[in-house]
């Protein structure tokens, strides 16, 4: 793969294409394109499948409804428009409670042996306790609201610096007295 490689870089970035460019930032941008066609012919990217198997066309069209009556609903405020709200987001629940079940009961019936037994209820944890985004906020010195990540940790660090900090040369949290 190496020589593989190699050999895509050197037919890509060829030096008669860079002669005669006298801008620096013209000629790096040959060569990167030049790296990143070879990368992408040599080591190909691989697709990711699809998390959750039970997630197919007619869920998407159920969910496409949904958004539809929704907007209608906004848009117009009435009893009716939010009855038909209510029924379609029932009519989903229902759809999905059934796909997963069915989802499971295959897994579960794919996996008899136990050896797969960690695996079927990490699955089930996760679509059970559903996705949890992780906030990073913080608030700096002056009280303001920190979101950046290395802001965030650098924010930690000073904290936990100031925290354990040695006085005279001791721990002051080592319990020793």
């Amino acid at each position: 793969m190496k020589e593989e490689f190699f050999k895509e870089v050197t037919t890509n970035v060829q030096k008669p294409q860079l002669e005669g460019v006298e801008d620096i930032n013209e000629i790096w941008n040959k060569i990167k394109k030049g790296i990143n066609e070879a990368a992408g012919k040599v080591i190909r990217r691989e697709e990711k499948g699809q998390r959750n198997s039970w997630f197919d066309e007619l869920y998407q069209i159920i969910l496409e409804d949904i958004t539809r009556v929704y907007d209608k609903m906004i848009s117009r405020n009435s009893r009716q428009n939010e009855q038909e709200y209510k029924d379609k987001r029932k009519e989903r629940i229902k759809y999905l409670d059934t796909k997963t079940e069915y989802y499971f009961y295959q897994s579960w019936s794919k996996n008899d042996d136990n050896n797969e037994a960690k695996k079927f209820y990490q699955e089930m944890n996760s679509i059970r306790k559903g996705f949890k985004p992780q906030t990073l906020l913080i608030r700096n010195k002056e009280s303001n609201i920190v979101s950046n990540r290395e802001k965030v940790l650098q924010r930690w660090s000073a904290y936990y610096e100031k925290h354990y900090e040695l006085q005279d040369g001791t721990d002051s949290h080592s319990g020793e007295e």
